[in-house]
């Protein structure tokens, strides 16, 4: 039963690009083609999903970028770059919301402190909603490198944040362990 769904699903996906790439695919289908490719995690499907990160349809960009990030593991710098702006300028905030969650995978990876700072001030923006917060509040957690039942989301389930739920003197633990993980980085020897 598992490979059949797994044949099917490549089948699809196959499906999927072909209509992608004749450019008669609708919007729920990139979308579609984004989230399988993610799942599938093809090599060849990497350029594809580059090239939905400027669709118009802000699911196939949320899910281009999470299959690239999580995935695919692409965690470059012009990737983190890509996910700030989406962060900081997107106009949807489950794109921001999945920037958010994206940076917090590359940055586990090179903790710094200006990034950490950067991630945080997000939590303090009036405009943003609750679940975009959310987001950034786990990132956070992800940075200092604590580990995922940590994470705010997983210990208490909501899908927004306020304001008033903030742990401030958590936050500059967090920062504290940032700075000590990005000392001790900066130490180490070259590989």
């Amino acid at each position: 039963m598992k490979i059949e769904k797994m044949d099917s699903d490549e089948a699809a996906l196959v499906r999927l690009w072909q209509r992608v790439d004749q450019g008669i695919a609708t919007d729920e289908e990139r979308a579609d083609a984004a989230l399988l490719a993610g799942r599938r995690a093809r090599p060849q499907d990497r350029g594809r999903l580059e090239a939905l990160l400027d669709d118009d349809y802000s699911e196939v960009r949320k899910y281009a970028m999470a299959a690239l990030v999580l995935h695919f593991d692409d965690i470059s710098s012009p990737m983190e770059v890509r996910c700030w702006k989406a962060l900081e300028s997107d106009p949807d905030e489950e794109v921001r919301s999945g920037a958010a969650m994206c940076l917090g995978k590359i940055l586990w990876t090179r903790p710094s402190l200006a990034s950490f700072k950067r991630m945080a001030a997000h939590l303090k923006e009036s405009g943003q909603p609750g679940f975009v917060k959310r987001a950034v509040h786990d990132a956070l957690f992800s940075i200092a490198r604590r580990p995922p039942n940590e994470w705010p989301s997983v210990a208490r389930f909501s899908p927004s944040l306020r304001e008033e739920e903030v742990n401030w003197c958590r936050i500059a633990l967090l920062e504290d362990q940032v700075k000590a993980l990005e000392d001790a980085l900066s130490l180490s020897p070259p590989e």
